[in-house]
């Protein structure tokens, strides 16, 4: 309810005082109700917007009270050339969906998808369900083909 409402409001009130203290006449009473019936209209629409306004004020507090339950700040994650992000302090290094950290703020933990053997294709997102890969895991499987000794012409850089 703003200031102006107010003093419409208060102007009414004062107005309607004023004309019961001259009630002697029926248009005098006329002119009360009349009054009297658009104080009460006025009324009702504030009644509406302080409701309105109330709702608003649930509303913000509801975002304030789930904003201070994240805990996780732009400074508490690490970027990777990939989309993905970890926790600078997580030791486990889990890795998290970076389009959901950035659209949302909120991190889901990307799950990996395994081809052949145990080596992982690809990550996926469990919320979004982007597909995410990871160059140094593939890196990795690179150098451990490499190191095989295997008597194959097989190059897994060859295809790239």
């Amino acid at each position: 309810m703003g200031i102006p409402e107010l003093k419409l409001l208060y102007d009414g009130i004062k107005g309607a005082a004023n004309i019961v203290r001259t009630v002697d006449t029926a248009e005098a009473k006329l002119e009360l109700y009349g009054t009297l019936l658009d104080l009460s209209g006025k009324a009702l629409e504030l009644q509406g917007k302080m409701q309105e306004m109330m709702d608003e004020n649930k509303e913000l507090r509801n975002k304030i009270e789930e904003l201070q339950k994240v805990k996780i700040t732009e400074e508490d994650i690490e970027y990777h050339e990939d989309a993905f992000v970890t926790l600078k302090n997580d030791p486990l290094k889990r890795k998290f969906c970076q389009k959901c950290w950035e659209k949302e703020r909120k991190t889901y933990q990307i799950q990996p998808r395994y081809g052949f053997g145990k080596h992982i294709d690809y990550y996926i997102c469990v919320n979004c369900d982007v597909h995410i890969s990871d160059r140094q895991e593939f890196n990795n499987q690179v150098d451990v083909f490499k190191n095989m000794n295997c008597n194959t012409k097989y190059d897994p850089l060859k295809d790239m």
